[in-house]
């Protein structure tokens, strides 16, 4: 609760649960662009992405935050929502009513 940021570099994650702990504490996730991580920050709606294979591209992605940091409390809210709709609960209704619809066909 004390970070601003989480910073991580996976070479290989699909959904990862590391920005949707950022998310749900309002820290802004700065994650490498790999599997669903644009899905996940939302065309920078609730984060920001990297490229790991370059490491200036990291630096270049940090030294751009001051310039915008009137975005950080609307990124912080729509990370909470976001987070808010990936919970186990929500999943396990989405499984649940996924199911139903299938086997409640006549």
């Amino acid at each position: 609760r004390e970070s601003d940021f989480i910073v991580q570099a996976p070479l290989s994650e699909g959904f990862g649960k590391v920005p949707i702990e950022g998310f749900f504490h309002g820290v802004i996730p700065i994650i490498n662009n790999i599997a669903m991580a644009a899905n996940m920050m939302g065309k920078e709606e609730r984060g920001f992405l990297f490229d790991a294979t370059d490491p200036q591209n990291l630096a270049n992605t940090i030294l751009k935050l001051p310039a915008k940091m009137s975005q950080f409390p609307v990124m912080i809210a729509a990370g909470r929502q976001y987070a808010k709709s990936h919970t186990l609960e929500a999943w396990a209704e989405d499984y649940f009513c996924t199911i139903k619809t299938y086997f409640d066909k006549p």
